[in-house]
């Protein structure tokens, strides 16, 4: 299952038509209610990390499930310079170049 894709800015524009989609995704796979609380809280802190490196953005929001897995997605859209490449980069556990994988790597 793939959630509808929706629009996210920094204004938190479209924000709630995004938790609503993660609620019912939530509900269509059957998520145990602690499951679904830490899918919604996950939803919340990359939305909000995204915000806090980037400013200004627009997003293209989705979830989706590949088996058992269940997915965020985030496709950001924003201007990049020296240094809020480097504050993408830094959120990386890893020491891969993030952009080739994403920010959570």
């Amino acid at each position: 299952m793939k959630t509808d894709v929706v629009k996210v800015d920094n204004m938190w524009n479209g924000a709630d038509k995004a938790f609503q989609e993660v609620e019912e995704f939530c509900v269509h796979q059957k998520l145990s209610e602690k499951d679904s609380l830490r899918f919604r809280l996950l939803t919340e802190e990359m939305m909000g990390m995204v915000k806090s490196i980037a400013g200004e953005f627009v997003a293209d929001f989705w979830a989706e499930n590949t088996g058992s897995c269940c997915e965020l997605h985030l496709c950001v859209s924003t201007q990049m310079d020296r240094k809020k490449h480097q504050e993408f980069l830094n959120t990386s556990r890893g020491e891969e170049h993030v952009t080739v994988k994403g920010i959570m790597g």
